[in-house]
C-alpha cells in the first residue's frame, strides 16, 4: 500500500470509505469491511483498527465506483472545490 495516509490520527477503521489506485491507474472509491493484522505464528487475527499500513497483512474491502479520471492531477481537480 503505497501512498497510504494511515497514522494515529487518520487511522485506518472498519466502515471508512478510502480511495485506491490500482497498478493498472485506476481509481475506485470503497469501503473496509474488516481490517487483518499477523498474529503468532502464521494465524492472522481481525482487528477494529490500524494505525499504520506496515502492520497490516489484509484488507477486506466492498468497492462501490470507478472512477473515471486519468491522472492523480485530474482526481484533485474534481475533488477541488
Amino acid at each position: 500500500m503505497a501512498g497510504q495516509n494511515i497514522n494515529s490520527i487518520c487511522q485506518l477503521e472498519r466502515r471508512n470509505f478510502i480511495m485506491m489506485l490500482t497498478a493498472k491507474d485506476r481509481f475506485y472509491v470503497g469501503e473496509v469491511l474488516n481490517i487483518y493484522k499477523q498474529a503468532g505464528s502464521s494465524h492472522y487475527g481481525s482487528v477494529d483498527n490500524a494505525t499504520s499500513a506496515s502492520s497490516l497483512s489484509y484488507l477486506a474491502l466492498r468497492v462501490y465506483l470507478l472512477l473515471q479520471v486519468q491522472t492523480v492531477s485530474d482526481l484533485i481537480q474534481i475533488l477541488s472545490p
